[in-house]
């Protein structure tokens, strides 16, 4: 699903276009929880964003990747509530969300 808007911003107008919106369910039989893998794309003026995370039905967060014009901006795998690492790169964010989605 693809929308544009169109924002005023301290008498600026911003072109806002909020792209692709991608989800992807999978289902963990260790877990035995369903898990949702999303994946945004927006655009605003100059700037192309893209946010992935991967997320439990129970609202729990598994691992969250921001990249703005290709330079990743937050990379975070979290492994426990009281467990989380920054990542640097997006391979590093798919290869650990790979271990709790089963195609």
């Amino acid at each position: 699903m693809r929308r544009e808007y169109d924002a005023e911003v301290k008498g600026l107008q911003l072109k806002v276009d909020v792209g692709l919106n991608e989800y992807r369910h999978y289902y963990n039989s260790n877990l035995k929880r369903c898990l949702l893998l999303v994946n945004k794309k927006s655009t605003m003026v100059d700037e192309t964003s893209h946010t992935s995370y991967l997320i439990d039905t129970d609202r729990r967060m598994y691992a969250v990747y921001i990249e703005t014009n290709g330079q990743v901006q937050s990379c975070t795998l979290i492994q426990s509530a009281r467990q989380t690492t920054a990542c640097k790169s997006r391979d590093e964010f798919d290869a650990f969300v790979s271990q709790y989605i089963e195609m």
